[in-house]
């Protein structure tokens, strides 16, 4: 009865900040701020009902818990001030959903699985609206992709079944810089399915291959979601959709991000500050890619939804 009450309250208060996001670009601290203080004031209510301080502590730790990794995510700039405060939220009010992996419970990570239950669903449609405006190109775009999440997710699955701790993760390392992954690492990738199921490296390869698409279409957006800008009209809070080394462009996809990261001018959500402008024309950059505003509540929205009515989508195709 009270998950019904919670997800119904969930899906209301995520509604009205994909309406503000839409119409003015900012989630109000009143909605975010006050849906929190309703979760846990929900649960401190059901605690007195059911005479059990868990679902109270619960509700708390979970808050903590997405605080945490959310803060963290805001200041590397990977998430908006906004949606972070929506997320810790939503994981204070929900705390545990139904049909999905344990670890998302136990480690009190729902608003993980809202994130990836909804880039996993928007994806496909991204993908057929890139096609309608790329035709063929969107071909490549998705073998490319598809190569590249195929050798990832051997590579993880490979090494993470049979190797653990630094050994694993020296292993990994090495194997990473492999060119072909998605070919040399097939055979003992299939050969470990092979003997201990395809169920994980499913999971692993649909979680890569959703999360590389998601990059590779809505963010470096192959110029459907960007826009040529002169350095010299750059404004603080202008979001790159490309990345800038020492003067030279670098394609904005998720593999390059994470390579990049701390070491040139990256796209952020936060936006682009006086002082990475201020870089920009050091280096001598006349003109950059730039993302169009693309409000990511309604992927929020669309995850909570898919969480709440089916589950989460990894864990329904491997049970």
């Amino acid at each position: 009865m009270f998950l019904h009450i919670y997800a119904g309250i969930a899906v209301i208060a995520t509604a009205l900040a994909v309406y503000f996001d839409l119409k003015t670009r900012i989630i109000p601290k009143e909605l975010t701020i006050g849906l929190l203080g309703l979760a846990l004031s929900l649960h401190f209510l059901e605690s007195g009902i059911l005479g059990s301080p868990w679902p109270f502590i619960n509700s708390i730790i979970s808050a903590v818990v997405a605080y945490i990794i959310l803060y963290m995510a805001w200041r590397l700039g990977v998430i908006a001030g906004g949606d972070a405060k929506l997320l810790i939220a939503l994981n204070a009010l929900l705390v545990q959903l139904p049909n999905t992996f344990s670890w998302i419970n136990n480690y009190h990570l729902v608003f993980l699985l809202i994130l990836w239950n909804g880039i996993i669903a928007v994806t496909p449609l991204l993908l057929v609206y890139t096609g309608f405006k790329l035709g063929k190109k969107s071909i490549d775009i998705l073998v490319k992709n598809l190569k590249s999440a195929l050798g990832y997710s051997f590579l993880i699955y490979s090494v993470f079944s049979f190797y653990s701790g630094t050994t694993a993760w020296l292993i990994f390392l090495v194997l990473l810089f492999l060119p072909y992954k998605w070919l040399i690492l097939a055979v003992p990738g299939i050969a470990t399915a092979l003997q201990l199921g395809w169920d994980r490296l499913f999971t692993t390869f649909s979680f890569i291959l959703a999360f590389s698409l998601f990059f590779d279409l809505l963010f470096s957006g192959k110029k459907l979601f960007r826009e040529r800008k002169e350095v010299s009209e750059l404004h603080p809070g202008d979001v790159l959709a490309e990345i800038v080394v020492d003067g030279k462009k670098v394609e904005y996809n998720l593999w390059n991000f994470i390579r990049y990261l701390g070491k040139g001018v990256v796209p952020l959500s936060k936006g682009l500050t006086e002082r990475e402008i201020k870089e920009l024309k050091k280096q001598g950059v006349k003109e950059v890619w730039v993302q169009k505003s693309v409000p990511f509540t309604p992927i929020i929205l669309l995850g909570l939804m898919v969480s709440i009515f089916l589950g989460d989508i990894l864990w329904l195709g491997v049970k």
